[in-house]
């Protein structure tokens, strides 16, 4: 049954990405990826530069959108698949630029603030064309412009955003009457960087009089061959002159021009999409740990190893090309921090099996790295994956190397002993506290808090010396320094309640979910529904009155419900089976 499924899911992927874009799907961008692009102070390969400006725009790296129908009546469905695919037919298909309902509205609010009526998932985006038009859009741009940025709602913040999308499309692609005017910043500049002042390359109809005049007119004519070819879906003509336009721009002999064989490896890292895979990997040793514990068939338990090894292999290798080609620290974003969370909770599942050969662990681990690795890639508009730059107290700082790992660890590991309580808790309600395999959670369940306190303790102090260093203190009562200290006083409350005796297996499990309980809180809640000086939130004036309780959305409440939900059913079923079990009713009846 399993294979006729995959094969069949394999075989409909193929086809939609066969239909995708039409015949220029078939066109060969492996020479068009690897031209050199400057852009946000960072040598980048086009293939990188494309992905992000497409993500900025789209709000995603592929998605349907709605276009005019080629023969000028009613409207077709276009997938937007490969990026660089999507960018250049921006770049050189006007009517693709101007008329496709692919420039991110936002959420229903923003929509219904400039009239959209938000019936389908297609209303998510619109045209340029219809943007541009759009009376009240404008109306409430410049209203805002009029005013500080800290007194704008959030629907304002919204629009504000969707304005900055609009004319940063418009700059690229529609700012000039030559077609091949706009585009990425190709063309380098042949004045080194100064003290204080942005180092920038310059789009083709931007090129500075000092270029090489025969130079300037060869990269002209490539392009000008690039953008027929492509329209023509003449791949062998198209890939010539990709080929050529490269070799042309490099053969200015600017100076500062990257390094070739380094923007091949950043272009190899988006096409092997090591996280992506990583992913399903450890889906696939969850599955067969998942079968491995409920058969105990000692074939499934080493072949559940097997497939989470190779997506660990995978996930490393992933970390470091990300690491070596940014020059900067491994962890230096939320999308960073989640990856490398990820990484560590196979890892400390795998290490822990291998220990205590209970299956759980490694189930554990698995389902955590997939979880982990889901969550980073589900929303990149809001995770940007794409390599940054940080602040300059984050650049090469020996702290960040220290500190960050350390915490990032410690999640990892509180993560898997919530895991591991829930673990015992949805036994609990099934099987009885006498049963053998009700003994074996309860056994390993505490060991994983250990760690986890040693870890979460290392991380916090380590933080208070980065702190001195940086901002002269060592503790301000950050909302993230309050986060981790509370986690690390809930994760030693539970450690020191089990080793004096005064909580047994229930008490043990419950506080394992209060310590995953406060990990949200000090991982993400602090980052997203608080400001401070770790904070990712960004507090509009309208919020400003609003407790933090009122900020924080539903399906948090509903996570927090359920956890609650949970402990008080196991609480109920051990109260019952207590009272029919009880001594004196029984020697009464």
């Amino acid at each position: 049954m399993i294979r006729p499924l995959v094969l069949s899911v394999c075989a409909a992927l193929c086809a939609t990405a066969g239909r995708a874009q039409g015949d220029r799907a078939a066109l060969d961008l492996s020479e068009i990826r690897r031209v050199p692009v400057l852009s946000n102070g960072r040598y980048k390969p086009f293939d990188s530069y494309a992905r992000e400006f497409v993500l900025e725009i789209l709000g995603d790296f592929r998605a349907t959108v709605v276009a005019p129908a080629s023969d000028g009546g009613g409207e077709r469905e276009v997938r937007l698949g490969d990026p660089m695919l999507t960018y250049l037919e921006w770049w050189f298909d006007r009517d693709a630029a101007l008329n496709r309902r692919q420039i991110l509205v936002g959420g229903y609010a923003a929509q219904q603030a400039i009239g959209v009526e938000a019936k389908r998932a297609g209303d998510r985006r619109l045209s340029y064309v219809e943007l541009r038009d759009n009376r009240e859009l404008a109306k409430r741009v410049a209203d805002a412009r009029g005013r500080q940025q800290g007194t704008w709602t959030p629907v304002e913040t919204e629009l504000m955003h969707l304005d900055a999308r609009l004319r940063n499309f418009a700059n690229e692609f529609l700012s000039d009457g030559d077609p091949i005017g706009g585009g990425p910043p190709l063309f380098p500049s042949f004045e080194p960087p100064r003290l204080k002042e942005t180092f920038h390359w310059f789009r083709a109809a931007e090129a500075p009089p000092e270029f090489p005049a025969a130079g300037r007119a060869a990269a002209s004519e490539a392009l000008k061959e690039l953008r027929a070819a492509f329209l023509a879906v003449e791949a062998p003509r198209f890939l010539d002159a990709s080929r050529r336009l490269r070799e042309t721009l490099r053969g200015f002999g600017a100076p500062e021009y990257p390094a070739q064989d380094k923007l091949d490896r950043e272009v190899a890292l988006h096409r092997a999409a090591p996280f992506e895979r990583a992913a399903w990997w450890y889906f696939g040793a969850f599955f067969l740990a998942v079968l491995a514990a409920v058969w105990r068939h000692p074939f499934l338990f080493g072949a559940a190893f097997l497939p989470g090894l190779y997506g660990l292999g995978l996930h490393v290798w992933g970390l470091y090309e990300r690491t070596t080609l940014s020059g900067r620290a491994l962890i230096g974003t939320f999308y960073e921090s989640m990856l490398f969370v990820a990484a560590c909770a196979f890892a400390f599942g795998a290490v822990l099996e291998v220990v205590f050969r209970s299956r759980w662990f490694l189930m554990s681990g698995a389902f955590l790295a997939f979880l982990g690795l889901w969550g980073a890639m589900i929303d990149p508009h809001f995770m940007k994956p794409g390599l940054s730059n940080l602040q300059p107290v984050l650049i090469n700082n020996f702290w960040i190397h220290i500190h960050v790992p350390v915490i990032m660890a410690s999640y990892a590991m509180t993560a898997l002993s919530a895991i591991m309580g829930h673990v015992w808790l949805v036994m609990r309600l099934f099987l009885p506290a006498q049963d053998p395999r009700m003994r074996e959670v309860s056994r390993i369940q505490y060991w994983v808090l250990p760690p986890a306190l040693i870890l979460v303790f290392a991380g916090t102090i380590l933080g208070g010396v980065w702190a001195d260093q940086a901002w002269g203190r060592f503790w301000a009562w950050d909302p993230k320094e309050v986060g981790a200290f509370a986690l690390m006083l809930a994760v030693a409350a539970v450690v020191h309640g089990r080793y004096a005796g005064w909580l047994r297996d229930f008490g043990t499990a419950t506080g394992a979910l209060c310590c995953g309980f406060m990990l949200f809180v000090s991982y993400y809640g602090v980052n997203f529904f608080s400001s401070g000086l770790h904070s990712y939130a960004a507090t509009a004036a309208t919020d400003a009155d609003k407790n933090f309780f009122a900020k924080i959305p539903l399906w948090v409440w509903g996570y927090v419900l359920g956890e609650i939900a949970l402990i008080l059913l196991v609480h109920f079923r051990t109260q019952r089976e207590s009272r029919t079990w009880d001594p004196a009713v029984t020697s009464a009846s």
